[in-house]
């Protein structure tokens, strides 16, 4: 999926939202000034353009969900010249569980690093859940949460599996939302083949 269709999406439902909303409000209480609309379209536009045209990606409020994770330092993970698999996920998503097992065999296929980062709202939710799931008990390293919803809200992470492809220097190559297909994991592996090399620009393949 191209990066800018993903960033940019929600910069215009915000501006329909608005459109949407203003008549029924203003019903009860006055017209809605143009300038608060503006105001809102504006402040979209600069939450999305800030996502849009960040340089990379900080794990700097990542946590190994493992109490005795072997990991020493949040970019362990990233391996030179080689492209990561991160995938987001919530406990109470019934078919992040179904993809874990697809792109643990992909990652392995590629040889490639496979990060898996919670955004449950308490990280005892992803504890218990991972407590019974049999990839955490052979990869307890590869799962992090996202402490103060940091990652989630610079990426506006807003649907759960959302997965990535990115380089080690923590640039986004690739990004989809939702349900992957057939398509998503042909160009899952496209991605994860290609060494850290490639640009971001390169992205808008499918």
């Amino acid at each position: 999926m191209a990066l800018s269709a993903y960033f940019t999406m929600p910069f215009f439902c915000t501006i329909v939202l608005v459109q949407l909303i203003g008549t029924p409000i203003s019903k009860y209480h006055g017209k809605i000034n143009k300038k608060m609309k503006l105001r809102f379209i504006s402040m979209a536009l600069l939450f999305n353009l800030s996502t849009c045209f960040a340089d990379s990606i900080s794990f700097e409020s990542l946590t190994p969900i493992a109490s005795q994770s072997k990991v020493q330092k949040k970019y362990d993970f990233l391996v030179p010249e080689k492209n990561t698999l991160v995938q987001f996920w919530a406990s109470w998503c019934h078919s992040c569980s179904g993809f874990m097992y697809d792109l643990d065999k992909l990652a392995r296929e590629v040889q490639s690093p496979y990060l898996a980062i919670n955004i449950d709202e308490n990280v005892k939710d992803a504890i218990d859940y991972l407590s019974k799931h049999p990839l955490y008990k052979r990869h307890p390293d590869r799962y992090w949460y996202d402490q103060n919803e940091v990652i989630e809200t610079t990426l506006n992470i807003t649907t759960v599996p959302t997965v990535m492809v990115i380089d080690s220097n923590k640039k986004v190559l690739w990004v989809t939302r939702g349900h992957l297909n057939s398509d998503d994991f042909l160009s899952l592996r496209r991605w994860l083949k290609k060494d850290s090399q490639h640009k971001v620009g390169q992205a808008n393949e499918n």
